[in-house]
């Protein structure tokens, strides 16, 4: 089946252009059709699932069928935590936040995240 997948976070130049990157990529490949949006958008396409990457919008909720969160712990901001349970998916890329959101009585998946660098940096 393809999708068409709003890829929601923000583009700063470093760790987060990498991550988008790398799932546009992984999306594209697949057959799907992806767009990024802003954290900050106050709309966007309808869209079969909205990837919030990071960084969470709670108004472009209303835009996708499905939703997915990929949040970094030490980005998260408490104001966020009453719409975990509204996001159909919660992805983590650590141990550590699957432990944390297991804590808090959230279902999530842990997904062994990884860039397309080198696992090690002194490889």
């Amino acid at each position: 089946m393809i999708y068409t997948v709003n890829l929601i976070s923000k583009d700063n130049g470093v760790g987060l252009y990498t991550d988008m990157n790398l799932l546009q990529d992984l999306l594209t490949e697949a057959g799907n059709s992806v767009e990024r949006v802003s954290w900050q958008a106050k709309t966007m396409r309808k869209c079969d699932i909205a990837i919030f990457l990071e960084l969470f919008n709670p108004r472009l909720m209303r835009c996708a069928r499905r939703t997915v969160g990929i949040f970094n712990l030490e980005w998260f901001t408490p104001s966020w935590r009453p719409y975990l349970s509204r996001i159909t998916q919660l992805w983590t890329k650590s141990q550590d936040a699957y432990d944390v959101l297991g804590r808090l009585g959230l279902r999530s998946h842990l997904t062994g995240f990884l860039s397309r660098g080198p696992l090690w940096p002194f490889d």
